[in-house]
């Protein structure tokens, strides 16, 4: 019968628990130490007064989520304490040495050795062991090695006795069978076993289920995305095919999570309400009151004023009320995210491309429906002095546009600012991406060809170029290659490390209180059925690397061709987007064309043959004659009728969109 012998000493359980910190604090001490870390220059480096207040901002918010002296940094000191206590006690602590009994190391023979050398070997040590010559005070110890030396002689001068030594390691046979809980004395004492057991409840009865509980209950409410579920339900319900940008600011702002807004009509607020009231009409856009959703969600006109009083720039003085804006404008890229989900979800075209213009807006703290948004991006420029960049000889709408001005031209249509001022201007304008569609191609992996029905990746590539780029793609135009080649073809898996160091910057957006990445949306469209086919993101494109976007969508069920919109829209800034037509060319399936080559035609003068020309009626030569009719997934025009049945798999785009003129 076994025996279970607990650990009296306490070694195995602090080797135990030593192993399981340790399997803790080190990847735990390593991500500390090595993790990603914030750049200094993360914010940027722009010197106008927007973007030092938001530097200003946004390391207040960072040192007061990231504290010094945080809970998460006096846990991580606390168990390295507690390891290295453990690690002083394992080490210091004398264990008793439980060593096996062996009559041949007693004795100090070998398990080759004769029954005389045995003999003499304990005659030996008794002259030297042997209790009657034990010194003063070593009594004791000279007993108890003459004991154990009786014995081991004993063992193995007996014939029967070795042999089950030799056999099963002890003189006496086989032994039961002895097993070790490795659990400290004191947890198993009788006197602790309340403390024990009330210990137990505590965990595993008291904070395990409310922590269940509260995870759940949290969670329960929201999506993966962190979206409240009523947020979402409203959404689906509200969300129409095609949207302007105030009713997507208006929908936007019936979020659950605006709930919290305060609504009392304070004189700050109704101040503020009337400022935004003169503004959007001095705009031409009238101020309404949001009479729809009052019933379910009355903070919707709060959080609308507060957002569109931050998208045109309209200074709130009210700590309160300032708070509540920043609040609302920080939750809104979040919330956007959802209702992007939701129209692509449905295929809406319009509503999708208004949703991330928005999006652009609230980052860049613009109006999106303004003429001159993409300009207003700029230091030092306002309406005022933008009127001068529309006119009969230029029109400049665009940062891109006004890069590619020559420096006289540039500096005398911005006389008006000072040397600073002006220089000021130029720095900003080069961190805004200028984006140039390097590639984009249909292919059927392993296929030659596009087949109906089958299933069709869209390669694209992006680049951004510089201002020597610019310069360059002014006096050449822009080149798109519509190859796809195997590299293209074989999906790139980046590793964990790349993913984790990224060296993307972060988006110049002086208003926006929050640092952003930015993130590019590659949307293939059919902007007259208002139809989005298939939509990739792109969040790792910079001066340095290229961007790459895989779509896959099915091809027609019939043979022909189509063109379609590709659409590269940033998130984060205006008027930086791009936009080509390309088209598909889809080819009748081989196997229906081997099977029709193989059909011979009769001959003319057979009946089979005279039948045949009566079913085709008049002959193609005569006038006649009807034209074929086009297929249903035919858009090409007549004269690319004529052309021979195209088999490439790749379509033949024209870059759109604001641009150099050249």
């Amino acid at each position: 019968m076994g025996s279970y012998d607990y650990d009296s000493t306490g070694a195995t359980f602090n080797y135990f628990l030593l192993s399981f910190l340790a399997l803790i604090l080190i990847p735990w001490t390593a991500s500390f130490l090595f993790g990603p870390r914030t750049p200094a220059n993360h914010l940027g480096s722009c010197s106008c007064i927007p973007c030092q207040k938001k530097r200003a901002l946004v390391r207040k918010q960072e040192k007061k989520s990231h504290p010094v002296l945080s809970a998460n940094t006096i846990l991580f000191v606390l168990a390295w304490l507690l390891f290295g206590y453990v690690a002083y006690t394992l080490f210091t602590t004398q264990y008793a040495d439980q060593k096996r009994w062996d009559p041949y190391e007693i004795l100090g023979v070998s398990t080759d050795s004769t029954s005389s050398a045995i003999k003499k070997a304990y005659r030996d040590l008794g002259r030297v062991y042997h209790p009657d010559k034990a010194p003063i005070g070593k009594e004791d110890e000279y007993e108890k090695l003459w004991i154990d030396m009786t014995k081991a002689h004993k063992v193995l001068t007996d014939k029967e006795a070795r042999e089950i030594f030799d056999e099963w390691g002890h003189p006496d046979g086989k032994q039961a069978f002895s097993a070790g809980i490795a659990l400290p004395q004191w947890l198993v004492k009788e006197g602790n076993t309340s403390w024990v057991l009330g210990a137990y409840a505590l965990v595993f009865m008291g904070a395990l289920p409310y922590f269940v509980y509260q995870w759940w209950n949290g969670a329960k409410h929201m999506t993966k995305d962190k979206i409240l579920n009523d947020t979402m339900a409203r959404y689906f319900r509200e969300l129409k095919e095609v949207l302007p940008a105030k009713s997507v600011i208006e929908l936007l702002c019936i979020a659950e999570e605006f709930s919290s807004l305060s609504l009392d009509a304070t004189p700050a607020y109704t101040q503020l309400e009337e400022k935004v009231r003169q503004t959007m009409a001095a705009h031409g856009d009238p101020f309404a009151r949001v009479k729809r959703y009052n019933n379910i969600a009355p903070w919707c006109q709060r959080a609308s004023v507060l957002l569109i009083a931050y998208l045109y720039h309209i200074e709130i003085t009210d700590a309160a009320l300032l708070k509540q804006q920043t609040e609302v404008v920080e939750q809104v890229p979040h919330l956007l995210t959802g209702l992007l989900q939701l129209s692509v979800a449905r295929n809406w075209l319009a509503s999708s491309l208004a949703i991330i213009e928005l999006g652009q807006g609230v980052i860049q703290a613009q109006m999106p429906a303004e003429p001159n948004a993409a300009l207003l991006q700029l230091p030092h420029l306002d309406s005022e002095q933008l009127k001068h960049f529309t006119t009969k000889k230029r029109d400049i709408r665009f940062i891109r546009q006004l890069l590619c001005l020559e420096e006289s031209e540039r500096r005398d249509l911005l006389r008006s600012l000072s040397d600073d001022q002006y220089k000021e201007l130029m720095t900003v304008s080069l961190q805004y991406p200028q984006l140039q569609i390097t590639k984009a191609g249909f292919k059927v992996v392993g296929e030659d060809r596009v087949t109906p029905g089958s299933l069709v990746t869209l390669f694209v590539e992006l680049n951004l170029l510089d201002l020597e780029g610019l310069q360059l793609e002014k006096k050449t135009g822009p080149i798109i290659s519509t190859d796809v080649s195997e590299e293209d073809e074989a999906e790139v898996k980046k590793e964990w490390w790349a993913s984790q160091t990224s060296q993307v910057e972060s988006v110049h957006a002086p208003y926006f209180p929050a640092d952003k990445k930015p993130v590019w949306w590659v949307i293939m469209g059919d902007a007259k059925h208002n139809r989005l086919i298939c939509m990739a993101k792109v969040t790792d494109l910079s001066l340095t690397n290229p961007g790459k976007a895989r779509l896959q969508f099915q091809a027609p069920p019939r043979a022909g061709s189509m063109t379609f919109t590709i659409q590269v829209k940033s998130d984060s800034y205006i008027g930086c987007d791009g936009t080509i037509e390309i088209t598909l060319h889809v080819s009748e399936d081989a196997e229906e064309e081997e099977i029709e080559d193989d059909i011979s035609e009769p001959d003319e003068d057979s009946i089979a043959g005279q039948m045949q020309q009566l079913k085709k009626g008049p002959s193609a030569g005569s006038n006649n004659a009807p034209k074929e009719p086009k297929g249903e997934f035919d858009d090409s025009s007549d004269e690319e009728d004529d052309e021979p049945p195209a088999t490439i798999n790749h379509g033949h785009g024209h870059q759109h969109g604001p641009g150099c003129s050249h």
